[in-house]
């Protein structure tokens, strides 16, 4: 009996570390409201400690186009080797889906396996299917408001170029009238003055605006002398303030 225990105890350790080390296989869809034409991906990831290499057999379906089947690089993190296959599924109707008979075949230091995993169900909603969900109703009137806000924020800018544009033009208005007055308000008296201080240059250019003032009146002799001091160059400073005072005092 002994004899038959030891005998057991050979054959069954080896089987027993051979399962205690055997990779796991989980399947995995990835959530999401499908609609006919829609891309359905599921994933299937295999993790052990020991390296192992896994294909994934799915039976064919009417109703589900298999597009693409692509198995992603072996990665090996903190000490457990991580496989994962991707499946993208297009269904062709609307229904329930039940994906039955999926199965992975592991093949691990010579000694190949079939394992059948769990079903994956999943539902293909219609185009003419309404949501009436408070998410999206609430998205709608977020949306609706920021556009109120947008319009309201051109008008308030656009009302506000306008007064900009009128301020600077009656800045320009109120800055250009000094001048203007400046102009006009220059008489026999100004000139007067220039003359005392004895500046010529400006004495000249006084002269030549009296001349053009049609609203002052002067003497013909006052008239005479500023015409030769301004066309003539003849400046007689002595004479020329002599008719100036006597024009002022009149």
């Amino acid at each position: 009996m002994t004899c038959f225990i030891l005998f057991l105890c050979v054959w069954l350790l080896p089987l027993y570390a051979i399962a205690s080390s055997a990779p796991e296989v989980a399947l995995r869809l990835v959530e999401g409201t499908y609609r006919p034409g829609d891309i359905i991906e599921l994933q299937a990831e295999m993790r052990g400690v020991d390296y192992a290499e896994f294909e994934l057999n799915v039976p064919a379906n009417t109703q589900l186009h298999l597009v693409t089947q692509t198995r992603e690089p072996v990665r090996y993190v903190e000490g457990v080797y991580e496989q994962r296959v991707l499946l993208q599924l297009q269904p062709l109707s609307v229904g329930e889906f039940d994906l039955n008979g999926i199965a992975v075949t592991i093949a691990q230091d010579g000694v190949t396996r079939d394992i059948a995993l769990a079903p994956v169900s999943f539902t293909v909603a219609s185009y003419a299917a309404e949501d009436t969900s408070e998410a999206v109703a609430e998205l709608e009137g977020d949306v609706a408001g920021a556009k109120l806000v947008t319009k309201k924020l051109r008008i308030s800018i656009g009302v506000l170029f306008v007064i900009l544009i009128v301020i600077w033009s009656l800045l320009r208005k109120v800055n250009a009238k000094p001048v203007e007055n400046a102009e006009i308000k220059l008489g026999l008296s100004d000139l007067i003055d220039s003359l005392q201080g004895g500046s010529e240059l400006t004495s000249m250019m006084i002269a030549e605006q009296l001349l053009e003032r049609a609203d002052l009146s002067m003497s013909s002799a006052l008239r005479q002398h500023l015409e030769a001091a301004v066309y003539a160059n003849r400046l007689d400073s002595v004479v020329l303030l002599q008719l100036l005072r006597e024009e002022a005092a009149r």
